[in-house]
């Protein structure tokens, strides 16, 4: 197994690696896909003579052109070891956490009350915004500079938890940045959870845009509050 966070800030440090990593994964907006940087990119890559060659002149570098073209950038700070504190997490637009690894992050007990912990983060971390997820409590949304935007988790019957985070986060950050309302956003991503976890599988279990928005109509449960408890 290969320590990726590591592996970037050894490449941040300019040091030569051995080996290759396999399992790189990056997710854009169509329209970057499109750009002129992203095409002339793709143009430049070349047979190259060695793996780390690979990694520093094309896994790492497309990172760098999508931060100087502006693009938001979203950590998943997972998982978290000593190593990850030497990323230029400072860069990144959007970290997501939970409490263990918000809680490294800023020297602190993990049992520290999420929303002391998210005061502390947003100290450390001033460009950044926030996600704390929070089990099955639910989760916490700090926009820069703006209040904490709280919502609960649905109350379902759990069938298979496979894919369960990336759905929240993948339905959070395309909601939010498609301008959504952010307490929307927030309430959108619970529920795709939600519905997510009653489906056995990974792919199979995300659900479709609609089937979120008709299981949120259908449901009574006020998962927006003014703080977790």
């Amino acid at each position: 197994n290969i320590d990726m966070v590591s592996t970037f800030s050894q490449y941040l440090r300019k040091n030569i690696h051995t080996f290759h990593i396999g399992s790189y994964f990056l997710a854009f907006r169509n329209k970057f896909f499109t750009a002129k940087c992203f095409k002339a990119f793709i143009n430049s890559i070349e047979i190259e003579s060695s793996r780390e060659n690979v990694c520093i002149k094309y896994e790492f570098n497309i990172l760098n052109i999508a931060k100087e073209k502006g693009l938001v950038i979203c950590f998943n700070v997972s998982p978290f070891n000593d190593s990850i504190k030497q990323l230029p997490l400072k860069k990144c637009d959007f970290l997501i956490v939970n409490e263990i690894e918000g809680a490294a992050l800023v020297n602190m007990d993990e049992a520290t009350d999420p929303y002391c912990l998210l005061e502390a983060l947003a100290l450390e971390f001033p460009d950044s915004s926030f996600v704390l997820t929070l089990g099955s409590r639910g989760s916490i949304l700090k926009l820069k500079g703006q209040d904490s935007i709280s919502c609960k988790s649905f109350k379902v019957e759990t069938v298979d938890t496979t894919a369960a985070g990336d759905t929240y986060l993948g339905y959070l950050i395309t909601n939010l940045s498609s301008g959504m309302n952010p307490a929307l956003a927030i309430k959108c991503a619970t529920a795709a959870s939600a519905l997510a976890v009653q489906t056995k599988g990974a792919t199979p279990s995300i659900p479709k845009a609609n089937a979120v928005l008709d299981f949120i109509k259908k449901s009574k449960a006020n998962v927006l509050v003014e703080s977790l408890e």
